[in-house]
């Protein structure tokens, strides 16, 4: 699973599908706080993915089920340093490429699972009324709704059912009902939420902060897919192999 972006996502995917691999976009997560001025962002990301880390470990070591974290989307290679101990890294070349530069300067790379870092938020920014905890924190409502859910078949609910399902057992912020207006100013912001968009939702807990992320992703993989296909057909349609 590649969009992740919370620990409970995580565990949640971990235990209904058991995927080889779930993955958290950290560095998207530090660019909401930033790009909304909410402060630097620092350590957002980390901290999720320190938290998914934890949650997809334990159900390795308790229940069996053989999935690993990857930590995603790093922007320095100070996050090398920051989350070692996370079961697999993914780094733009550069970044890689600037660790390598500075071996000889590192700080000592030892696990930080466990780790707990200052956030960098503002002083008047309430966590709470933007929804950072659902980054990070599996309640009690969420786990016994995943119980519930792994005494049903999966196979007869259906994305509207599953929905539902959700919603009938509290976590409804989890899995959204999302409008089709609101799929649309999702699509129009691209990867990063407006919170001036968003902000009674999150701060009535209709939605989760690592929801809206979510389809703010798979808004901009829609995208992306959409120029991809347009210049593939645009090269084998030059080299004769396509015709619109």
């Amino acid at each position: 699973h590649t969009l992740g972006f919370s620990a409970r996502q995580n565990y949640v995917i971990t235990r209904v599908a058991w995927p080889s691999f779930v993955n958290l976009f950290l560095g998207r997560l530090n660019g909401f706080i930033a790009e909304n001025d909410l402060g630097s962002g620092e350590y957002v990301g980390e901290k999720a993915t320190l938290a998914s880390q934890e949650a997809v470990r334990s159900l390795r070591v308790e229940a069996g089920i053989q999935t690993y974290q990857i930590g995603a989307s790093f922007r320095s290679w100070e996050q090398y340093v920051n989350l070692a101990g996370i079961d697999v890294i993914t780094s733009p070349p550069k970044i890689a490429g600037e660790l390598r530069r500075r071996a000889d300067e590192l700080p000592p790379i030892e696990s930080r699972l466990g780790q707990h870092y200052a956030l960098g938020l503002n002083d008047d920014v309430d966590p709470h009324r933007i929804g950072l905890d659902t980054l990070w924190d599996v309640d009690d409502k969420l786990v016994a709704c995943i119980d519930a859910l792994g005494r049903e078949d999966i196979d007869l609910l259906n994305a509207d059912r599953l929905i539902s399902f959700f919603e009938a057992h509290g976590c409804s912020d989890f899995l959204v009902r999302w409008s089709n207006s609101e799929i649309a100013t999702s699509a129009e912001e691209g990867k990063i939420p407006k919170l001036d968009n968003w902000a009674d939702q999150l701060a009535h807990r209709s939605i989760g902060l690592d929801s809206l992320m979510n389809l703010a992703g798979l808004n901009s993989f829609i995208t992306d897919q959409r120029e991809m296909d347009t210049h593939v057909k645009d090269v084998l349609g030059k080299a004769g192999f396509w015709k619109w």
